[in-house]
């Protein structure tokens, strides 16, 4: 966490083919990134491009009920963005 001076205020973003879905800042988690990362080091030794999966900040919301077509496709092309920090790119292949 020496590259990031405040993990508690990154903006977070993702984007599927092009189109924001979501922006919201890391103060919005409900859990500190620093305290999540102090819980799983007690179990865990990170290696460098190991990533924790946190779910989306309490303050986001879903319009999956109202918008079908919200719902990740094969073929989309999901980045999740971390201010400053890192950006993660998916290929949806399938979905369950």
């Amino acid at each position: 966490m020496d590259e990031v001076a405040d993990t508690d205020n990154l903006w977070v973003t993702c984007d599927v083919n092009g189109q924001q879905r979501l922006r919201s800042n890391t103060n919005d988690y409900l859990y500190k990134i620093a305290d999540v990362l102090e819980h799983f080091s007690r179990h865990v030794v990170f290696e460098p491009g190991d990533l924790i999966a946190m779910g989306a900040p309490s303050a986001s919301r879903s319009d999956s009920r109202t918008r079908p077509s919200f719902y990740l496709q094969p073929g989309d092309d999901m980045v999740i963005s971390f201010e400053g920090l890192m950006s993660l790119r998916t290929k949806i292949v399938g979905v369950k």
